[in-house]
């Protein structure tokens, strides 16, 4: 079984300015893929180096910092005549492939709402990773088995790829915050503890919707293409 690097990167809550990320439509995915162990899903197991290929998806590619702006940026795209997929979000016809190091956490998720709206799958394809707020994106796919009923996800990680979660946290400290002395330095602390805590619950409840189990491994969650 080939090692899947599982990365630690951090996305936050209150991120800096910073370069938002490249998204546009991408050549079609045409190289064959197999599958590097067996897996289950609901037409029945997949064996082992089972063959398949993403020829007849739209692709977009995802790249850089994930910022505010950019779920929109990816609506616009979805909304343009470049868009020849199926408008209806019924069967698949959209392979959204990511290679960032995350960003911003909300951003993360509304990129994932579009998705699951979509029934796009996900690809982080090899060299490239995807990374906190970006493995939020990842996460939510998924392919109708029977329409308007039953769903499964449609993630895909190349056995050399990057793929990382973390606790949220804020990497910008509030302007003047340590002229408050030890009560305010406490309080603010407080305050991003709280926020971090909120997150983790969201994430938490989600998980179920993107059918993920709680403390599953990198093994047994995903689809691993080589």
């Amino acid at each position: 079984m080939p090692k899947t690097d599982i990365l630690a990167a951090a996305f936050c809550l209150f991120p800096a300015l910073a370069p938002a990320a490249e998204i546009g439509f991408a050549s079609q995915i045409t190289t064959p893929f197999v599958t590097p162990f067996t897996w289950t899903t609901m037409e029945g197991v997949v064996p082992q180096l089972a063959g398949f290929d993403f020829a007849g998806l739209q692709h977009i590619h995802v790249s850089g910092p994930i910022e505010a702006g950019d779920a929109q940026r990816l609506t616009d795209l979805l909304e343009s005549d470049a868009y020849t997929g199926d408008r209806q979000h019924g069967w698949q016809s959209l392979i959204v492939s990511f290679d960032s190091p995350g960003g911003n956490y909300q951003e993360g998720l509304a990129l994932s709402d579009i998705i699951q709206n979509h029934s796009a799958a996900t690809y982080v394809g090899p060299g490239d990773s995807c990374l906190s707020a970006c493995a939020l994106a990842w996460s939510r796919c998924r392919r109708q088995t029977i329409r308007a009923v039953m769903w499964q996800p449609s993630r895909y990680l190349h056995v050399d790829a990057e793929l990382g979660f973390h606790a949220p946290f804020n990497r910008e400290y509030p302007e003047g915050a340590g002229n408050l002395g030890q009560a305010g330095i406490e309080l603010v602390a407080n305050l991003f503890y709280d926020l971090a805590r909120e997150s983790i619950r969201d994430i938490q409840a989600r998980m179920a919707d993107w059918q993920v189990r709680p403390g599953v491994s990198g093994r047994d969650a995903w689809q691993g293409p080589r």
